[in-house]
């Protein structure tokens, strides 16, 4: 399997992970439309190896005489870098409202803003306006039409900007370039330099880049569609390996005890606990920082932990197959949820508490390594264009597992011959029976447009700040058929944004802000039912990925999202009564009295409320 990419990290773009390994290889870069010499401006044959090779030793050079004679940041680092990109900014700042950034390219169509403050999160007065670099350039960009992409940079980061007004959602590619230098990181510079060259950036929405931003976005629909396909296989995995190691559980199984459901069940959970730590981990959200987003202390302890986490498992996996009569690695799967459910000190790792990390019904069971690791590799490897790709679980989206969770409801668990654990598709199953369909994202915003933002106006307005903040804490969003929580996740991000602007006071809050803040908006103000325990399940995984703050524990969700009827006001437990139905005889017939589960509707069902 392909290793993640070094110093860069995406946010919200249509540019995935995977596109951005595709540039990281000689081989596959010849294969992305639009990367060829002409398309650079390269001389006549200059090939992009020796073009990115050049600008790779101008950086270098750069940056050791910016270290060694500790000049200005600006004049000796950063516009040597952007030199090599092919870049010729001027000052005198952009003309963007309040908004005004430091530098434009000589065509004008290109915004840089350079900061010396170490933090382009952290919200100052640097301008004259209370925002962080972050927010200045992403307030740029939306004022101006005009332009579609633009740049920040303090010389240790660099950030790529897109045009968003939907301030809930930051759209970002984040270069770590004072690391990059550091770690003779040419493979990183090399996506850097193919990405952000001044070719890239002009044109603006017929540009390259917007062309690959929008290319991505197919490729990576493409690739929930097969990933999608690998849930399934990984459940099937479990299912029948468990089946095979555990005479127990299949004798239980044959005698109606357990049935197909539950496996299915206890399954799915432990996909959902692999998803979860894939997306945690890639995020980069698992260990604890300081309020300025600093690990706090002990590097150690982090150092040791990757040889336990799942990237070290998902490479593992990804080259070999494991040995059906070991059991090790499910062992060991099972040790790291119990450290993530109460933490371990040795590892850094938090006590995340949470239902997700509970005892399930295979918990303490055998599993052979070639059943876990297929599992795990179902769930981290994509096909794409014949070749394997690790998922871009750092960029998966919270309501992007719905899309998966969908195709769940078409599927049936089967226990066959062998034996074997199937999931088979049949016309009339459950996603029918229990009316469960997908919200498309465009009606969500529709109803959080007239019926959402003028309560949160009305909570807000003529208080002060801090009245302002407690009335949004306390408002209560319920979805009464929640789904896997599309609605709730979107407006959970609309309360969290407003809230963010209050908490850092400014109209362009901060990435860190904004994640803090919608994690206050669903432990607070979310509710939500859903007839099916499916569901219910991966709304609150869903949830928990969108509120994950690193180092915190999970928000406690078990009693803000329940199993029920919300359209006849009952739970399944009120509505299936074990009742005796009384001896009759029918033409001369006698059946005798029997007590069976019959489906009640007590009579509140039916009052108004």
């Amino acid at each position: 399997m392909t290793t993640q990419l070094h110093h860069v990290r995406l946010h919200g773009l249509g540019l995935t992970d995977d596109f951005l390994l595709q540039l990281s290889d000689r081989a596959q870069t010849g294969k992305v439309e639009g990367a060829t010499p002409a398309s650079y401006d390269l001389p006549p044959k200059t090939s992009l190896e020796e073009a990115i090779q050049d600008a790779w030793d101008d950086a270098r050079k750069a940056w050791a005489k910016y270290q060694q004679h500790g000049t200005d940041a600006w004049a000796g680092w950063v516009r040597p870098l952007l030199r090599a990109l092919d870049y010729n900014f001027v000052g005198g700042g952009a003309a963007g409202g309040k908004y005004a950034v430091g530098h434009l390219t000589e065509t004008g169509d290109v915004p840089l803003h350079f900061t010396r403050q170490p933090d382009l999160d952290r919200v100052t007065d640097e301008t004259g306006l209370r925002v962080s670099p972050h927010g200045l350039m992403q307030g740029y960009l939306n004022a101006t039409p005009e332009h579609l992409w633009g740049l920040v940079t303090n010389g240790e980061t660099l950030r790529l900007l897109r045009d968003n007004a939907q301030v809930t959602r930051p759209a970002y590619a984040e270069f770590q370039i004072g690391e990059m230098l550091r770690t003779e990181d040419a493979r990183a510079f090399r996506v850097l330099w193919l990405l952000l060259h001044r070719t890239r950036l002009r044109g603006g929405k017929v540009g390259p880049l917007e062309a690959w931003n929008e290319a991505s976005k197919v490729l990576g629909q493409r690739a929930n569609d097969t990933l999608r396909d690998g849930v399934q296989l990984a459940i099937e995995h479990l299912g029948t390996g468990f089946l095979r190691h555990n005479p127990e559980l299949l004798e239980r199984t044959r005698s109606g005890e357990v049935k197909a459901e539950d496996l299915y069940r206890a399954a799915l959970t432990t996909v959902y606990q692999m998803v979860f730590l894939f997306v945690t981990e890639d995020r980069d959200l698992l260990f604890a920082r300081d309020e300025d987003g600093e690990y706090l202390p002990d590097a150690q302890t982090r150092a040791r932990a990757a040889h336990y986490l799942t990237r070290a498992l998902r490479q593992k996996a990804g080259s070999v197959n494991g040995n059906p009569l070991h059991h090790d690695a499910y062992v060991a799967w099972e040790r790291l949820l119990g450290y993530l459910r109460g933490g371990f000190a040795p590892l850094g790792l938090p006590a995340l508490g949470s239902l997700l990390f509970q005892p399930t019904l295979l918990s303490g069971l055998k599993l052979g390594n070639d059943a876990f690791y297929g599992a795990v590799r179902a769930l981290s490897e994509i096909s794409v264009n014949g070749s394997l790709r690790p998922v871009n679980y750092a960029g998966l989206d919270s309501e992007e597992l719905g899309s998966i969770y969908e195709s769940l409801l078409e599927l049936v668990p089967r226990i066959e011959p062998g034996p074997r654990f199937s999931l088979t598709v049949l016309p009339g199953n459950e996603r029918k029976s229990t009316g469960s369909y997908y919200t498309p994202g465009s009606l969500i915003d529709l109803l959080l447009d007239s019926a959402l933002d003028p309560v949160i106006e009305d909570a807000v307005r003529d208080k002060l700040p801090e009245d302002a903040i407690a009335a949004l804490k306390g408002l209560k969003v319920i979805d009464p058929a929640c789904g896997s929580g599309h609605f709730l996740i979107a407006a959970a991000r609309r309360i969290g944004a407003r809230l963010a602007e209050l908490e850092e006071e400014t109209s362009l809050p901060s990435p860190r802000a904004l994640r803090k803040a919608t994690r206050t908006v669903i432990a607070h103000c979310i509710y939500g039912a859903d007839i099916n325990p499916m569901a219910i399940e991966l709304a609150k995984v869903a949830l928990w990925l969108e509120s994950q703050d690193a180092g915190r524990p999970l928000a406690f969700l078990d009693h803000r999202l329940r199993v029920g009827n919300s359209l006849l006001g009952a739970t399944p437990e009120l509505m299936n009564a074990e009742d005796e139905i009384p001896e009759k005889t029918v033409r001369g017939v006698t059946s005798r009295a029997v007590r069976a589960h019959t489906l009640h509707l007590p009579d509140e069902a039916f009052s108004a409320i």
